[in-house]
């Protein structure tokens, strides 16, 4: 009986302790790097792109802006944790999204008309090359697998949305098409090898939005009246999503939801206050789901929200500012990008939001 008391005792305190950590939790933010209006420096992150940073398997930072570079339409850049900026490639139409680094090093990415790759060299720069081109094309995102496929989105495809891949050395596969309507497709997460998940929704007469296996049977409306807009996997394989309302004058704006892994939908938490989520996301061990959102006085601001559906403000910015998307890395530090002020080319900024107890 003693030992019994014992333990539950123990057990007690180890809780009380893990809970005292979790609440201790603090964020120290801190600018990695000022985007300068040189005409050489990236600007301005591509609005409304649910994957354009991603954190390499390196540690640097890698993401794509909408202007700026040699040409004015935008770059490929990399950041390294000690805040040196290199800017890897400049484009003439503005890339968007950017795929995982493979085991390669090579990065696939896309802009509206194409799917790209920049291959690293030994003397640090990178090689570009285009794997696939269609100036008909409406490509939103992509993601690539362990074996180098890419899988895209594209939302005009003979003529609707439809998910595609490519194969190293092969030509374009369309794997699934929504069918006969206009409709918009999120970012593309892989469960495993082959099992392939789109986020998609019907912006008008149907007003339905639901996440879709590609192949496979599965297939599950997110919350009643809302559009997901990015999805992310946790390491277990539960799917949570971010999707804005259909109609707001309900008093929800957006949600966070999650889909685990027997298929079952719930919501984890509702913007009431006029604040919708945007951009990538990121899920700790433990459920936490850390984001960007937009206040309704344009400002920006980044959140932690728990399973339990509490939200915390970790870090705000100033009215239009905009901050779209985040990453974490293996020690739960995140990263963003900002857009600059109003919007005006050649400025934001790349931040660490460093965790600490």
């Amino acid at each position: 009986m003693r030992n019994r008391i014992f333990r539950i005792v123990v057990l007690t305190v180890i809780g009380l302790v893990m809970a005292s950590i979790a609440q201790a939790q603090t964020y120290t933010f801190s600018t990695l790097y000022s985007f300068k209006n040189n005409e050489k420096d990236p600007a301005n992150p591509p609005f409304l792109v649910p994957a354009f940073l991603i954190l390499g398997t390196d540690g640097n930072l890698y993401g794509t802006s909408s202007e700026g570079g040699t040409f004015g339409g935008g770059t490929v850049f990399k950041v390294a944790p000690t805040g040196q900026l290199s800017v890897l490639h400049s484009f003439k139409e503005s890339p968007n999204s950017l795929a995982r680094q493979s085991k390669q090093g090579n990065l696939l990415g896309t802009s509206v008309t194409t799917v790209f790759k920049l291959a690293p060299s030994t003397n640090g720069s990178y090689t570009f090359s285009t794997l696939y081109s269609n100036a008909a094309a409406d490509i939103e995102s992509g993601t690539v697998d362990s074996a180098g496929d890419f899988y895209g989105a594209d939302e005009k495809c003979n003529p609707n949305a439809c998910v595609f891949g490519i194969r190293p050395g092969k030509a374009r596969t369309d794997l699934y098409h929504l069918g006969t309507q206009d409709s918009l497709l999120g970012n593309i997460i892989i469960r495993s090898p082959g099992d392939l998940y789109v986020s998609a929704s019907y912006r008008g007469l149907q007003s339905t939005g639901w996440v879709q296996e590609i192949g496979g049977s599965f297939n599950t409306f997110s919350p009643t009246g809302t559009f997901p807009d990015s999805v992310h996997q946790d390491a277990v394989g539960n799917i949570y999503g971010l999707a804005t309302s259909d109609d707001p004058t309900t008093g929800i704006y957006a949600n966070i939801f999650k889909i685990d892994t027997n298929g079952v939908l719930s919501t984890v938490y509702y913007f009431t206050d006029g604040s919708e989520p945007i951009g990538s996301f990121a899920v700790d061990s433990t459920g936490n789901v850390f984001g960007t959102a937009v206040a309704q006085d344009e400002s920006g601001f980044v959140f932690k929200v728990t399973p339990s559906g509490e939200e915390t403000v970790l870090q705000t910015f100033s009215a239009f500012t905009f901050n779209i998307g985040l990453v974490m890395d293996k020690t739960g530090n995140l990263y963003g990008v900002t857009s600059g002020s109003g919007g005006s080319s050649g400025s934001g900024s790349v931040y660490k939001l460093a965790i600490s107890q």
